[in-house]
């Protein structure tokens, strides 16, 4: 029995596979904000808590709004007198959860505290914690 080749011409069948290469490529380009990390955004947050539990001391506290992502980790990065307090998502895995408390120092270095990437400010040295609705 012989096989039957394809009656599509060449070109055809190769500008098939471009596009499906391309469609693939895009979804996941697409999904890729998805299955890696993002940082949580100050807007993301039930019950966010911001209070300042000693002089020198910051409590941050919350639930990402995201069900299917969970904290990964808690990064403080330093800046000119600022630091910016980054909540790291990542999906969700057994075992893990969106809710997080993190304390902050602040030291003399320290003037402003903000969250975020777009760094949202949420404490200055000069009026204390910052209210957000």
């Amino acid at each position: 029995m012989a096989v039957e080749r394809s009656r599509a011409h060449p070109l055809l069948r190769t500008w098939a596979h471009w596009i499906c290469a391309i469609v693939v490529a895009t979804v996941m380009v697409g999904c890729s904000d998805y299955w890696g990390e993002r940082t949580l955004k100050l807007d993301d947050i039930q019950f966010l808590n911001v209070q300042q539990t000693q002089p020198e001391q910051l409590r941050i506290a919350g639930l990402a709004m995201h069900s299917s992502l969970s904290v990964a980790r808690i990064e403080s990065v330093p800046g000119n007198r600022t630091l910016q307090v980054r909540v790291v998502l990542v999906p969700a895995r057994k075992g893990q959860s969106g809710r997080f408390a993190y304390d902050v120092v602040l030291n003399d270095t320290v003037d402003k505290v903000t969250f975020g990437d777009e760094q949202a400010l949420i404490w200055t040295r000069e009026s204390g914690v910052v209210r957000h609705h």
